[in-house]
């Protein structure tokens, strides 16, 4: 009897840690996979082509004072998702948007202080695609 309620005790214990396992790799993305990379990055713009992506890639950008960001993006994909975020310098998130098929367009963002911002790309299974993002700072 005690081995039964022992053996019971253990598989539970491992599908409760798999379920946790499952549900924290989505949330943190504890791993990257990029296959079929090329393309560049510069000081204004990152642009790249794949197979497959999913992970992410972050470009970091410094403000003096107020300004206006303006982010430029083209980006197209045959399935999976994409999502471009820029955090500020505390870490919230001050604009972000998924893609799931193709979308090009401009965005102009307030930036309301000086330090260091970031543009972060997600993939999230996405599969044949590009990005292509470029910004541009003007001060206010």
């Amino acid at each position: 009897m005690k081995t039964k309620v022992l053996i019971i005790a253990v598989i539970l214990s491992i599908l409760l840690i798999g379920v946790a396992i499952f549900q924290l790799k989505h949330k943190t993305k504890l791993y990257e996979i990029r296959i079929g990379w090329w393309g560049s990055d510069g000081i204004d713009f990152t642009r790249y082509h794949f197979e497959y992506f999913d992970g992410s890639g972050s470009k970091v950008i410094k403000v003096d004072k107020p300004s206006k960001l303006v982010l430029r993006y083209n980006i197209s994909l045959h399935s999976g998702e994409i999502e471009l975020k820029v955090v500020s310098p505390e870490g919230y998130t001050i604009w972000n948007k998924s893609f799931v098929g193709s979308e090009k367009d401009l965005k102009e963002i307030m930036l309301s202080e000086s330090g260091w911002y970031k543009i972060i790309i997600f993939g999230n299974s996405a599969e044949e695609g590009y990005f292509d993002v470029s910004w541009n700072i003007h001060p206010t």
